[in-house]
């Protein structure tokens, strides 16, 4: 614990930084190469895990049994996306029941 006295603590603005940096990177990705999935599909895809964090951790702290977010978010993107054959294509159904 002393050893960290010894180094200053890195401000907040570099994580906010950081992250800025990545979120915007991310989507000229999306936007730049045909990786089906709009800009738009990008927000939603990291505001998924935003929001079920805490109901998944609350079951967990309570049960002690972990749900898996699979099938929400393959369901959610297949709903967005408006394409059950993509869907169909990128995920099988043995391979969500073996989760």
């Amino acid at each position: 614990m002393r050893l960290y006295r010894k180094y200053p603590e890195v401000p907040d603005r570099w994580y906010l930084i950081l992250f800025l940096l990545m979120m915007a990177l991310s989507i000229v990705v999306c936007e730049a190469w045909d990786t089906r999935l709009p800009w738009w599909g990008f927000l939603v895809t990291q505001l998924i895990p935003f929001i079920f964090t805490l109901p998944i951790g609350i079951v967990q702290a309570i049960t002690n049994v972990q749900i898996g977010v699979l099938i929400v978010n393959v369901g959610l993107y297949q709903v967005l996306m408006s394409s059950l054959s993509l869907w169909l294509d990128t995920c099988s159904l043995a391979d969500l029941l073996q989760t």
